[in-house]
């Protein structure tokens, strides 16, 4: 069961900055941050520029719908993120982040085949669309 923490607030001058710790010289291979909200007022980095976040980082945010949220709207930080200040994700890098695909696929296919190089991992989502309309270059100038 994970330890939840109430609403956390990030003052203007302050940062939270979540690094990966290492243990005999590897990496943690998750981090998991259990709320109900979080208020960003200051900044909240995960990862720079040159030192990207290559562990996963897990924020689950905690708590029931209420009966009258439609009709009583509560603050953003209830089960979300207000941000009136800075957040800085840096993750792993992936390229291609979309590509065309090489061969038709079929229902029930298990491998796909791509127009070009990519270095998605196993198990990452990927997400296929239709080119019914028309898929060509000079459809998208």
């Amino acid at each position: 069961i994970p330890k939840i923490f109430g609403i956390i607030s990030i003052p203007q001058s302050s940062e939270l900055i979540f690094g990966a710790e290492i243990n005999n010289n590897t990496a943690e291979r998750s981090i998991t941050f259990d709320v109900h909200g979080i208020n960003v007022e200051g900044k909240l980095t995960i990862g720079s520029d040159t030192c990207r976040m290559e562990t996963s980082v897990t924020i689950t945010l905690h708590g029931n719908r209420p009966q009258d949220a439609v009709s009583n709207v509560r603050h953003p930080t209830y089960k979300g993120i207000s941000v009136t200040g800075t957040i800085s994700l840096h993750g792993e890098r992936f390229y291609r982040t979309w590509t065309r695909l090489a061969k038709t696929v079929e229902p029930g296919d298990s491998v796909i085949m791509l127009q070009h190089k990519v270095n998605w991992k196993p198990d990452q989502e990927i997400i296929l669309v239709t080119t019914s309309m028309k898929d060509s270059r000079e459809w998208h100038r």
